[in-house]
């Protein structure tokens, strides 16, 4: 009889294979787990806990944290039938000890999360990433609320990757369904975000989306129905930020003074490829400036977009009339020397400068279609 003997090498690497594939463990919720959080606190890195469908209420159901953990927390049969229901009391998950790509979040609905003022500052009613950049995919995030940013999501220092996710119907005075604040470069691609509200007593900046001091990447996502009640309707740029946009809709967003649909204060960046349509303008008060765009000191660069059907054309202030522009496509305002190239602005309505207009600033347009747009009271339709 022959005798075979395995060599070293392969000998290594099986017994590694084996060792590996003992660690990784799945652990069940609620079979052997009555609760969320003591599965994970029993898992080891590389083990996934697989949570059944139910509402999950109630301590260790909420206020999730994976601990650092490289683990995969996964939902049996996905978000719409697996749901932490934070019943208005504490938020969903808090990232805050320095998870990477593989702490996995994948296949749950968040919802009736409440972040207040005295627990972490109010950021992040859904889920809230600080210092920490896990991985977020296949989630709803809806009906959360934060005292100050971040009704569904905030990301403080933080650069998740969130994909393929809902974030509706939550509220904040600022950045209601997504805070993205202080050197926080997320990944976000392929998610909706939708009829998220910003309302701060006139003052709430970014319905939908809030940027600050930061340089998310965003593909592929729909921002649509948020509400501020101020400036940034569907997404709110400030403070040295520069995001890149790319292939989105912005698209049916209200704002009452300023960026309908994207407001940019003081930030450059760049937004390709998207459709930013059917946003609107309607404070009765206030000077409006921007049904679809408003640049203020700001050198964003706008490219291959459609901005069309944007209207500011609300009631406008007679004491203004001459000293604000109130475009309604694109609004280019105290400094904004950005670029708007290749791109189309047709059917956006205005008070004053229908199309384009530009105020204080030196903007640079290339390769433009500027055709029916149209300014109900003074100032030309097209560009002014």
């Amino acid at each position: 009889m022959r005798k075979y003997i395995m060599h070293p090498f392969w000998l290594i690497l099986f017994s590694v294979f084996q060792t590996s594939t003992c660690l990784a463990a799945t652990i069940r919720v609620p079979t052997d787990y009555a609760t969320i959080q003591a599965a994970i606190d029993s898992a080891t890195a590389g083990d996934t806990v697989l949570v059944g469908s139910g509402t999950y209420t109630g301590e260790g159901n909420k206020n999730l944290t994976f601990s650092g953990k490289a683990i995969t927390v996964r939902s049996e049969n996905g978000y719409e039938s697996t749901i932490i229901d934070c019943q208005n009391s504490g938020r969903g998950l808090f990232f805050r000890s320095g998870e990477k790509s593989d702490s996995v979040l994948d296949g749950f609905t968040v919802l009736n999360g409440n972040a207040v003022y005295s627990l972490n500052y109010g950021y992040g009613g859904g889920i809230y990433c600080l210092n920490s950049s896990p991985t977020i995919t296949n989630c709803r995030i809806a009906q959360c609320n934060a005292d100050q940013f971040g009704g569904g999501i905030a990301c403080i220092n933080a650069s998740p990757t969130i994909s393929d996710c809902i974030v509706e119907n939550n509220t904040a005075p600022n950045s209601g369904g997504l805070h993205i604040r202080q050197d926080s470069s997320p990944l976000i691609q392929s998610c909706t975000i939708s009829s998220n509200s910003a309302l701060n007593g006139d003052d709430g900046t970014g319905g939908g989306i809030g940027i600050y001091s930061s340089s998310p990447q965003v593909y592929y996502t729909k921002v649509t129905h948020n509400e501020s009640d101020r400036s940034g309707g569907g997404i709110s740029i400030q403070s040295n930020s520069a995001p890149l946009i790319d292939n989105c809709a912005i698209e049916n967003n209200t704002s009452k003074v300023t960026g309908g649909g994207v407001q940019v204060n003081d930030s450059s960046g760049k937004l390709t490829n998207s459709s930013i349509s059917s946003n609107i303008l309607n404070d009765q008060v206030r000077a409006a400036s921007g049904g679809g765009i408003c640049l203020v000191n700001s050198q964003t660069i706008i490219s291959s977009c459609t901005i069309s059907l944007n209207d500011s054309s609300s009631t406008f202030p007679v004491p203004y009339v001459g000293q604000v522009t109130n475009s309604g496509g694109i609004s280019f305002r105290d400094g904004s020397n950005g670029r708007l190239q290749n791109s189309t602005i047709s059917y956006n309505v205005a008070q004053e400068r229908g199309g384009v207009g530009s105020w204080n600033s030196a903007p640079t347009l290339s390769n433009c279609l500027i055709e029916h747009n149209r300014a109900v009271v003074q100032g030309a339709g097209g560009v002014g």
